[in-house]
C-alpha cells in the first residue's frame, strides 16, 4: 500500500514537474504579456553624453526620470500644480547631459493605442507616482520611439519628458528630431502633453523638428466651485499637443502634432484649458518679480483632434493670460476641435481660447481650417478671434484676417520657404515643414487622421502672385509676351469650369517669367542661337579626349555670355571665332591617324633660298602633295594604314638635286691648227652639263656641212 501512495505521489511530482512552467508562464503572459528590463549599467552621472542604442537603455532612461522624480507641486510660488513652478533639490535631473538616440525603440508591438486605450490590457506601461522632469538635451536623430503607454497620477508626469527646465534657473532645454507614434500618455491629474508637462518659469525649452501623434487622455475628475469669467463648475486639465503649460520661454519649431485628445470621467462637467499645440500660456509672481512666458512658433502645424466637453480651447492654446507673449509664423492650424458643450457657455477660439488683458499675440503667415468651433454669446464676450479683445477692449498685435484666412505678407500658403506640400492621394493634403520633410521623409507623415486643405482659385491666384511690372528693365516685346501670358493663366483659374487640380501653377508661372527679357538677355539669345548647340557624341563618332576638350571649350563659351551682364560685354564676345576654334578640337579616329602620319611626313621642305634645281624641286613638291592628298582622301583607319608615309617620304625627297651653278674661266687664245675632225671637248666646264652638249651638237652640226661642201 505504501509502494502505491509512493507511486502515484512520483507520478503526480512528474507531472507537476512538467505542468508547472506551462502554468506559470500562462500566468504571466495574462499578467503582463510584454515585460522589459532596464541595463542597471546605463546611466552614469558623469558622462555628458548618455547613448540609447535598444530598448535596455530606453528603459533605464525613463526609469531614472522617475527615479529622480519629485513630489513637489508647485506650491512654493503658487497654488498647487502650477507645472511650471516645479523644482528639483539640488541638480535638475539630466542636467548638462546629451541623451542620443541611436536606434528606433519600438514598446508592445501588436499593440495599437488610441485615446479610450490599449487594444490589450496586457501591455507595458510605464506608471508614475511622481512629478518627472529634464534638464538636458534629447537628440532623436530622426529615430522613432513608438508603442510607449504613460500612466501618471501626477501632473508633471503625464508626458514623455515631464517639466522642461527648473524655475530660477534659466536652463537650455531642447528636444529635437524625433518621432512618436502609436502611442498613449494618460494621466488622473491635471497636465497632460506629448514632450514636455511644463516649459519651467525662467528656463528657455526648444522642441524642434519633431512629430507626434501620440494619444493624450485627461482622467482628471477634480471639480472647480465655477470659471472666473464664465461662473460655471470645471474640471482643470491643462493639455496640449507638445506643452500642457508654458511658463518660461518655449519655442516649437518645424513640428507637428498629430494626435487625439481626449478626457474622461463620467461628469457633464466641462474641461477647462485645452490646446492644440500648448494647454495654457501662464505667468506667476514669485520672488518679489512677474515671471511670464512666451511662446514661440515656427514652421510647425496642428493636425490634431479633440472631442469633449470644454471652456478654454483653442487650436493654438487653450488660454492666455497676461504679460504673456504669443508668436505664431509660418504655422498651420488644422486639425479638428469641436466640443460637444454647445449649450454651455465657453471661449473657444480659432488660435487661443481665452485671453486676459495685457496680453501680446501677433500671428502672420500662417492659415487656419474652419473645422473650429464657434463658441456661444455671453453678456461678457463670445470668443477671442476679434480684432480687439472682448474683455478689455485692448487692441491685438496681430494681422486682419482676411477672406481666404490668410495672414501676414506672403505669396501663398503653399509657398512657404520653409513648408511643403504633402500630397494624401489627391491635390489635397497639407503642408509639414521642409526640415521635417529632410529629416524624416515623406513617407513618415502617413497617420490615420489627415486634416484635408482643398485647393480653392484663391489659393491658385496667391501661387501666381501679382503681375511683375516693368520699370524699363525688360524690353517691350518681352514684357508685352508675358503680361499676355499671366493674363491667361487668371482666366484659367477664375474659369467656371476650371478644374483646379490639373492647374500646375508654379510651372504656369515660370513658363510665363522666361519669357521677360533684358535687352542683355536678347543680345545674349541671339549669340547663343550663333553658337548653336552642343555637337552630340553619343554614338561615339569623335574621340572620347577630343570631344572632351570640345565639350569644356563650348562649356567656357556659354559661361561667358552667362556672366556677361551688359550687351557691350556681350558684343566683345566673337562667337563664330570661338565656336569655329572649339570644332576644330574635334577629331574622329581617322582624324587622329592622319595627324599622326601627316607628323611622320613633315613639313614639305623649302627651296625659296634656289638649294635644288627647279625641275627636281618640282618633281618633288608634285610628290609630296600627292601624299597629302592621298591622306586626306583617305576616311578610314585602315585606309590611312595603307599609306607608308615614311616610304613615299623618302621616295619624293629622293628627287631632288642639288643645284650646281655654271663655272665661266678666263683661258688665254690658242693658235690651234684647224681640223675638220669635231672637238672631244669642250672647254664648258665639264661636257656632262646641257650647255655644254648643246655646244657639241651646235659644232658637229656645222663641221659636218662643212665637210659635205668640200665634196661637192
Amino acid at each position: 500500500m505504501k509502494r502505491k501512495i509512493l507511486s502515484v505521489i512520483l507520478s503526480c511530482t512528474v507531472i507537476l514537474t512538467v505542468l508547472l512552467p506551462f502554468s506559470v508562464l500562462t500566468l504571466s503572459l495574462h499578467a503582463n504579456a510584454v515585460s522589459y528590463s532596464a541595463d542597471p549599467n546605463w546611466y552614469n552621472a558623469n558622462k555628458s553624453i548618455l547613448e540609447i542604442n535598444d530598448i535596455p537603455d530606453f528603459i533605464a532612461f525613463m526609469q531614472k526620470m522617475n527615479e529622480l522624480g519629485t513630489t513637489d507641486d508647485g506650491t512654493a510660488v503658487g497654488a498647487a500644480g502650477n507645472l511650471a513652478a516645479i523644482s528639483w533639490s539640488g541638480k535638475m535631473p539630466f542636467e548638462g547631459q546629451t541623451i542620443i538616440l541611436n536606434t528606433d525603440i519600438v514598446l508592445n508591438p501588436g499593440i495599437t493605442f488610441s485615446a479610450s486605450g490599449p487594444s490589450d490590457t496586457s501591455a507595458y506601461k510605464f506608471t508614475r507616482t511622481k512629478n518627472v522632469g529634464f534638464g538636458g538635451i534629447f537628440d532623436g536623430q530622426g529615430h522613432t520611439i513608438s508603442g510607449l503607454y504613460i500612466s501618471a497620477s501626477k501632473g508633471a508626469a503625464g508626458s514623455l519628458f515631464g517639466v522642461g527646465g527648473a524655475p530660477k534657473k534659466q536652463m537650455n532645454v531642447v528636444v529635437r528630431n524625433l518621432q512618436i507614434k502609436n502611442s498613449l500618455i494618460q494621466n488622473s491629474a491635471m497636465g497632460v502633453a506629448s514632450i514636455f508637462s511644463a516649459a519651467a518659469f525662467d528656463s528657455n525649452v526648444l522642441i524642434e523638428n519633431v512629430y507626434s501623434e501620440a494619444n493624450l487622455l485627461c482622467t482628471n475628475t477634480q471639480v472647480t466651485a465655477s470659471d472666473s469669467h464664465l461662473k460655471v463648475p470645471f474640471i482643470g486639465v491643462n493639455i496640449g499637443g507638445f506643452c500642457a503649460t508654458v511658463g518660461g520661454h518655449l519655442t516649437i519649431d518645424s513640428s507637428i502634432y498629430a494626435g487625439t485628445i481626449a478626457t474622461k470621467d463620467t461628469s457633464t462637467t466641462v474641461k477647462k484649458y485645452i490646446g492644440g499645440m500648448v494647454g495654457n500660456v501662464a505667468a506667476r509672481e514669485f520672488g518679489g518679480s512677474r515671471h511670464a512666458a512666451n511662446l514661440t512658433l515656427e514652421n510647425s502645424a496642428f493636425y490634431g483632434k479633440y472631442q469633449g466637453r470644454c471652456i478654454y480651447m483653442g487650436k493654438l492654446a487653450g488660454g492666455q493670460v497676461a504679460d504673456t507673449t504669443v508668436t505664431a509664423d509660418r504655422c498651420i492650424f488644422g486639425g479638428d476641435m469641436k466640443p460637444i458643450n454647445s449649450a454651455t457657455p465657453n471661449y473657444i477660439g480659432r488660435f487661443i481660447g481665452m485671453c486676459t488683458s495685457r496680453y501680446t499675440i501677433k500671428i502672420s503667415k500662417s492659415e487656419y481650417t474652419p473645422m473650429y468651433y464657434s463658441g456661444t454669446t455671453t453678456s461678457v464676450a463670445a470668443n477671442y478671434n476679434k480684432i480687439s479683445d472682448p474683455n478689455s477692449g485692448t487692441a491685438i498685435e496681430m494681422n486682419i484676417l482676411i477672406d481666404a484666412n490668410i495672414k501676414g505678407e506672403k505669396a501663398s500658403l503653399h509657398e512657404y520657404i520653409n513648408l511643403h506640400w504633402v500630397s494624401n492621394g489627391t491635390r489635397e493634403g497639407y503642408p509639414v515643414p521642409a526640415s521635417y520633410i529632410a529629416l524624416f521623409g515623406k513617407e513618415s507623415l502617413k497617420h490615420s487622421y489627415v486634416t484635408e486643405l482643398p485647393l480653392t482659385a484663391r489659393d491658385l491666384f496667391e501661387q501666381l502672385g501679382t503681375k511683375i511690372a516693368n520699370d524699363g528693365i525688360y524690353t517691350k516685346d518681352s514684357y508685352r509676351r508675358y503680361s499676355d501670358a499671366y493674363d491667361a493663366i487668371v482666366a484659367m483659374i477664375f474659369a467656371e469650369d476650371a478644374n483646379l487640380s490639373e492647374i500646375n501653377v508654379p510651372e504656369l508661372k515660370a513658363n510665363a517669367e522666361a519669357l521677360l527679357l533684358t535687352p542683355a538677355d536678347e543680345k545674349r539669345i541671339e549669340l547663343k542661337a550663333a553658337l548653336g548647340e552642343k555637337i552630340d557624341n553619343s554614338n561615339g563618332y569623335y574621340t572620347e579626349e577630343s570631344y572632351s576638350s570640345y565639350s569644356n571649350a563650348y562649356d567656357e563659351i556659354v559661361k561667358s555670355l552667362d556672366d556677361a551682364t551688359t550687351v557691350e560685354a556681350l558684343n566683345k564676345i566673337d562667337v563664330p571665332t570661338l565656336k569655329s576654334n572649339a570644332e576644330a578640337l574635334l577629331m574622329t579616329p581617322a582624324d587622329e591617324k592622319r595627324a599622326e602620319l601627316k607628323a611622320t611626313l613633315g613639313e614639305k621642305i623649302d627651296n625659296s633660298n634656289g638649294y635644288y634645281t627647279e625641275e627636281s624641286y618640282s618633281k618633288y613638291s608634285n610628290a609630296y602633295d600627292e601624299i597629302v592628298k592621298s591622306l586626306d582622301d583617305a576616311t578610314t583607319v585602315e585606309a590611312l594604314n595603307k599609306i607608308d608615309v615614311p616610304t613615299l617620304k623618302s621616295n619624293a625627297e629622293a628627287l631632288l638635286e642639288k643645284y650646281v651653278p655654271k663655272v665661266e674661266t678666263d683661258a688665254p687664245e690658242t693658235d690651234a691648227p684647224e681640223t675638220d675632225a669635231p672637238p672631244t671637248s669642250i672647254g664648258c666646264g665639264g661636257c656632262g652639263s646641257a650647255a655644254a652638249l648643246s655646244a657639241f651638237a651646235f659644232v658637229a652640226i656645222i663641221g659636218a656641212a662643212l665637210v659635205t661642201k668640200k665634196k661637192d
